[in-house]
């Protein structure tokens, strides 16, 4: 673990400054070049998925969860399905912690079992390639688009779906629905849902991708860390970010909690469009007002 560890950390300090670009380039790629040569390629694409995870998402989603606790940050409020109870004040933060962090290790583990097994036991290439060589500029933001894109066709269709069937619920859908769709919002949510459809909505979107692409290690993990990072803000009701568009995208995927399910599927909200289902809100549901109060009402769910 200390060799794995110690490369890692000239990835994360900052350089000194009396090195030039080419030097800290060069320690960079010998770092990689040491993690690759010195540990199995499973190994080391399980920690760094595990690594990606706990700083894309996890980290800012606590962080952001705290805000929303505090009241500096309004949750959005959510119309209860009908029939359905509400259990917000009755899951213990730690609970939700718990879980997530439970659904994160599951993904990666399920991920590094089925590469596992394509290339020990059915001898067939690993979906993700772990390489000394860096992909080149180009190819790495191409991969990432590309994987992007794949990733929204396969979120539409197993959340629109299998999630939440258009026609009459089954028993999928009613565990996705007592999971992820049963809590008040806040940040950590997207990744709070029972297993079965945790990893049908998180896992196969983001390994489908690469079992069609097979992109370089470094590739996947760019991608996996815009994925998480998304994730993280979505329901985190953090507005005002550099990118306009981006706040359209996030009003979206807190349409599809507030509505029980029900429409903005994807994340790029692309198919939604094409499919008439993408996320709309009467405008009196952004009062700030409105938010804040639903926010310290539901606020017990972390401080409890």
């Amino acid at each position: 673990m200390t060799t794995l560890l110690l490369p890692l950390l000239t990835f994360t300090l900052p350089a000194p400054a009396s090195l030039s670009g080419a030097v800290s380039l060069l320690l960079l790629h010998l770092s990689w070049t040491s993690l690759v040569l010195s540990h199995h390629p499973l190994t080391l694409e399980l920690v760094l998925i595990l690594l990606v995870r706990g700083v894309f998402f996890l980290a800012p989603a606590l962080a952001l969860s705290a805000l929303q606790a505090a009241g500096a940050l309004a949750a959005p409020a959510r119309r209860r399905p009908r029939g359905r109870p509400r259990k917000d004040g009755a899951v213990a933060p730690w609970v939700v912690v718990g879980k997530v962090v439970a659904n994160l290790v599951a993904g990666a583990l399920v991920q590094a079992a089925v590469e596992w097994v394509c290339t020990e036991a059915l001898s067939v290439r690993s979906a993700v390639r772990v390489a000394v060589v860096w992909p080149g500029v180009f190819d790495l933001l191409a991969g990432v688009v590309a994987a992007v894109v794949a990733r929204e066709v396969v979120q539409y269709v197993v959340h629109s779906q299998l999630l939440h069937p258009p026609h009459s619920s089954t028993r999928l859908s009613r565990l996705h629905q007592a999971g992820s769709h049963a809590l008040a919002p806040t940040a950590l949510l997207s990744h709070y849902d029972h297993p079965l459809p945790y990893l049908l909505l998180h896992f196969l979107p983001t390994y489908l991708p690469a079992l069609v692409l097979r992109p370089h290690l470094l590739t996947f993990l760019l991608f996996l860390a815009v994925v998480s990072l998304f994730e993280a803000l979505q329901l985190s009701s953090l507005r005002g970010l550099p990118a306009p568009f981006l706040d359209a995208l996030l009003d979206a995927k807190e349409e599809h909690w507030i509505t029980g399910g029900t429409r903005a599927f994807a994340d790029l909200a692309i198919l939604d469009w094409l499919a008439g289902t993408p996320g709309r809100r009467p405008a009196s549901s952004y009062s700030p007002r409105k938010r804040v109060d639903s926010m310290r009402r539901k606020s017990k769910l972390l401080l409890s």
